[in-house]
């Protein structure tokens, strides 16, 4: 097994189970062979959730590396020795789900979870999508979480940023409760570079992120993600706005708008022009399954008020 890529993406995803006080981690892992088959795991059917069929994934000892803990699942859980094993572009599964059993399922290559040879952005309204931002939103009566908020309703950063951020940089760990921080718009776009892709299963498939309206935004205001699909197994970003609160305004599939020609989009944004000047959040979310694509593309979020 390599060593790992997204050292600053598995230190961020500790930090936000460390702020929500999640002391339990699971490691888990996307296996595929050179003709796309994903690797799942029948569970034995006398086990907990027997016939189940699942990645691999088992829970890390408290205080163990998470990426030798995910040695030793695969090569227990699966028979996968370190010097056959290569790292993909996905760090190691940190969440707070403990792990479903302690039988030993049985890996298996399986012939009817392929990775789809085509990307599929925008699902239709009927279609159900398995992944959802549900990780850790307020309800709407809840306290605004945010301290840049005075008496009167309004924010109280009203210095504009300028240029381009680093995404890995931003102040804040993505989740709704503390979400990374783009700061204050204002003439200019606020753009947050190099995002880390997006991973199926919460809470891998959002990062939240929140920006500050100085002002009434113009006719043109947009905020959401700007990414290139390039290839097979690939899925778009889905922007949203929230208000601190919880309630949603622009919702993912509900609203927003292409850039690109399908199916090589290179954007998707929410229209804003309606928003009054205070703070909101702005989801990025993976939507659609690990069948039709394993990740989403590195992207840029973009906050622009056309002002």
């Amino acid at each position: 097994m390599t060593a790992p890529a997204h050292t600053a993406l598995l230190d961020r995803l500790i930090r936000a189970a460390d702020h929500d006080g999640i002391t339990k981690h699971v490691v888990g892992a996307v296996i595929s062979d050179s003709v796309g088959r994903v690797l799942l795991l029948h569970r034995p059917a006398e086990d907990y959730l027997g016939g189940l069929w699942e990645l691999p994934s088992g829970g890390a000892e408290p205080g163990e590396d998470l990426h030798a803990a995910l040695r030793l699942l695969l090569a227990s859980g699966c028979g996968f020795s370190s010097d056959r094993t290569t790292r993909a572009d996905s760090p190691p599964v940190s969440s707070s789900a403990p792990s479903p059993g302690t039988g030993s399922p049985t890996p298996e290559i399986s012939e009817s979870s392929p990775v789809s040879e085509s990307a599929a952005p925008e699902p239709s309204a009927s279609e159900t999508t398995e992944e959802t931002a549900t990780e850790d939103s307020p309800a709407p009566d809840e306290a605004d979480p945010f301290n840049d908020w005075d008496s009167a309703g309004g924010a109280t950063d009203r210095t504009p940023y300028s240029g381009a951020l680093d995404c890995g940089s931003l102040p804040g760990s993505g989740t709704f409760s503390d979400p990374l921080r783009l700061g204050a718009v204002g003439v200019r776009p606020v753009i947050a570079r190099g995002c880390l892709p997006l991973t199926p299963g919460s809470p891998f498939n959002v990062w939240y992120f929140s920006f500050t309206l100085v002002s009434a935004p113009g006719a043109d205001a947009h905020a959401g993600a700007s990414f290139s699909i390039d290839r097979d197994g690939i899925g778009p970003v889905y922007p949203a706005v929230i208000m601190p609160g919880g309630w949603i305004l622009k919702h993912s599939l509900g609203s927003g708008y292409w850039t690109g020609t399908e199916p090589f989009f290179t954007g998707r944004y929410q229209a804003i022009p309606d928003l009054h000047p205070g703070t909101y959040i702005l989801s990025t979310e993976k939507l659609d399954t690990a069948i039709n694509s394993l990740t989403t593309p590195h992207y840029d979020v973009i906050v622009d008020a056309d002002n």
